[in-house]
Formats: structure tokens, C-alpha cells, sequence
């Protein structure tokens, strides 16, 4: 029975691919790279022969479904270096993405991972995730004060305290 629907659901994109590849690429062109390699491509054969494979970027956010199930727990991030496993951190942070962000954050034990995670969402100018680790009891150094300020969100930080 789940065939019959995915066939269903590909028969318009397969359509769409055969027909009109121009307008598929064009309608791929807006969207985010991790949206067309996680699930543009995915829908039908013929746009995955038609759409390269993008690059996708854990600075930008992606689908929490996928990234779930490649960096959640039991996943490939436990095969991490605490080092890269730092910088996935402060990718994931600087993607502004809370859900993957609390998905990464579960699987550190304390705040081992660095002022780096602070800085990057300061830099990429998300308040919100500063705002997150702020009400988490994090202390806000000096580094990151700069890096919110390059980015026009230091008032929150006097706001804070």
C-alpha cells in the first residue's frame, strides 16, 4: 500500500521532470540545498538524475528529521573527536536551528564544548540561541560580547546583565 501512495505522490514530479527539467531547476533554485538533497531529490528517480547533488551546509539549517538520524543519539557523533564533535556544535549553533542545536546539546555530558559555539551564533546573528544558552546558566565572555556586537545584538546582552 505504501508503494501505490509514493508512486502517486512521484507521478506529478516524475511528470515535472520529464516534461519541464527547466522549470524543475528553476523551482530547485529557490530552495535551501539541504531541502533539495534531503528531499527534492529523493522524491522520483528522474530528479535525482536531473538535480546535482548540493552541498549541504550544517552552518545553514536542515531538516530535523534528517539530521536527527545522522547526528542523533547512538549516531555518527558518538565516532567524533571531541574536537570535530565541537565544531558540529558551533555549526549546528551558528545555523540558528534550536532543534538540532538541543539534539547535539543532549549528547554533551556539561558545557565542555567552548566559548567557539557562543561566538558562532553571535557572529551568524542569532539572538535567540544566545538567548537559549543564557537562561542555561552559560556565562557570556568578553569574545562573544564583541562577536554580538559586530552583528548589532549587543544590547541584549546589557539587557542581561
Amino acid at each position: 500500500m505504501s508503494r501505490t501512495l509514493q508512486t502517486t505522490a512521484e507521478a506529478p514530479l516524475a511528470l515535472l521532470a520529464t516534461s519541464f527539467p527547466e522549470l524543475l531547476q528553476h523551482i530547485a533554485s529557490f530552495l535551501l540545498p539541504s531541502d533539495v538533497a534531503f528531499g527534492l531529490r529523493l522524491l522520483c528517480k528522474r530528479t535525482a538524475e536531473l538535480l546535482s547533488a548540493p552541498t549541504v551546509r550544517l552552518s545553514q539549517p536542515c531538516p530535523a528529521l534528517d539530521f536527527h538520524a545522522r547526528w542523533g543519539c547512538g549516531s555518527a557523533f558518538t565516532q567524533l573527536k571531541l574536537s570535530q564533535r565541537q565544531k558540529l556544535l558551533s555549526l549546528v549553533a551558528a545555523s540558528g536551528d534550536m532543534q538540532n542545536l538541543d539534539c547535539i546539546l543532549a549528547q554533551f555530558a556539561d558545557n565542555s564544548w567552548g566559548e567557539e559555539v557562543l561566538t558562532a551564533a553571535a557572529r551568524a546573528g542569532h539572538r535567540h540561541v544566545l538567548e537559549y544558552f543564557v537562561e542555561e546558566g552559560v556565562v557570556i565572555n568578553y569574545n562573544v560580547l564583541d562577536a554580538a556586537a559586530g552583528e548589532g545584538i549587543a544590547p541584549f546582552f546589557l539587557e542581561v546583565g
